[in-house]
């Protein structure tokens, strides 16, 4: 079922805007119905049942009561914090559509019967992990997640760290992130499935992500069974690549993100404490893959960054491939050396 979303403004030309852009854009989420007056809108619902109402200044209020089963959203110049009606929501005017849809798909998550975009092709899922810490796993996974939008693929980066931060590589998002997923995962009556389209920014190189915890005690609070269930409702959208950054460890909650994954992507840095980590992952999963049945183990490649000439070790394994590496990048502040990896085709040639 898609969201039937009545439009009734009195600026006739950002109405046919708002509607031609859903349309084009949201085809398969929401049915649009423009009205040039609320006459007319009253005279449809007579027969017919809307479950948005975009609405301008000229809407009044008092007509809520007719319609409680309808999600009415006001479109204001000037937004007062202060005020607060009832069953109406207030938006800024002249946004752009996106995200004003961003904002009914939001509202609507609560409501289980709805259906958005499903994905038609299986979405491939690529984890990045350092070997020890600091060898750069969050930054090889931006700049990979970044190379994959550049050759025209649709990505969303999961900074799945509880510490994690994805300002610091992305930027900041928008008015939504992961607490609202969180709080969707905690919640038994809602659609998980457009609770993510909601929450989900975009960069300008067009990688998706969602904002991190601003309190990481939040993110803390994620379950196994709550991680298994927010990456079966990712896999139902229709990204092609998923992007994956944890640290590992032998939690519940991290078994359900190695199982989810294709491929797993050590990053080590060419010390003689990352061949000995890699050594002891190894040997871990292979003891998690004859409990949990899986071949976690069998995923594993390595990359190697900030190889520097002539004191990096080789830290190969007979069973897990090496699949490229990166010098030290000196003189870049990290947002920088990201962009610059992601530009070097032959580092992720294996991977994509």
């Amino acid at each position: 079922m898609r969201i039937r979303v009545a439009v009734c403004l009195k600026d006739i030309q950002y109405s046919n805007k708002i509607s031609s852009y859903f349309t084009t854009h949201y085809g398969e989420s929401v049915e649009v119905y423009s009205f040039s007056g609320l006459e007319l809108l009253q005279k449809y619902l007579d027969t017919h049942v809307m479950d948005v109402l975009l609405a301008d200044e000229s809407f009044d209020e008092r007509s809520v009561s007719e319609w409680p089963d309808m999600l009415i959203m006001k479109l204001v110049q000037n937004i007062d914090s202060s005020k607060k009606d009832d069953g109406v929501i207030f938006i800024g005017k002249y946004q752009k559509a996106s995200l004003i849809y961003r904002e009914i798909l939001h509202y609507c998550s609560r409501k289980k019967e709805f259906n958005v975009k499903k994905g038609s092709n299986r979405t491939i899922f690529i984890s990045f992990s350092s070997i020890t810490g600091g060898a750069g796993a969050t930054t090889i996974a931006t700049a990979f997640a970044l190379y994959l939008a550049r050759q025209g693929r649709k990505v969303l980066f999961l900074n799945m760290e509880e510490f994690g931060d994805t300002s610091i590589l992305l930027g900041k998002g928008g008015n939504y992130g992961f607490e609202e997923i969180l709080l969707a995962l905690k919640t038994t009556n809602r659609n998980l499935a457009m609770k993510l389209q909601s929450a989900v920014s975009k960069t300008e190189e067009e990688v998706y992500f969602y904002s991190s915890c601003e309190n990481p005690v939040d993110f803390s609070q994620l379950t196994a069974d709550e991680t298994r269930e927010f990456l079966s409702a990712v896999s139902s959208l229709d990204y092609q690549y998923v992007v994956m950054d944890f640290k590992i460890d032998l939690s519940e909650r991290c078994r359900e993100l190695m199982n989810k994954a294709d491929k797993m992507v050590l990053v080590a840095d060419g010390t003689k404490k990352s061949k000995l980590g890699l050594e002891r992952i190894a040997r871990a999963l292979g003891a998690t893959d004859g409990i949990d049945r899986t071949r976690n183990s069998d995923k594993l490649v390595i990359f190697n960054n900030k190889v520097e000439k002539g004191k990096a070790i080789d830290i190969s394994n007979n069973d897990i491939p090496n699949i490229g590496a990166v010098a030290f990048i000196d003189g870049m502040d990290p947002k920088e050396i990201t962009w610059n990896i992601a530009g070097r085709i032959e580092c992720f040639n294996e991977l994509a």
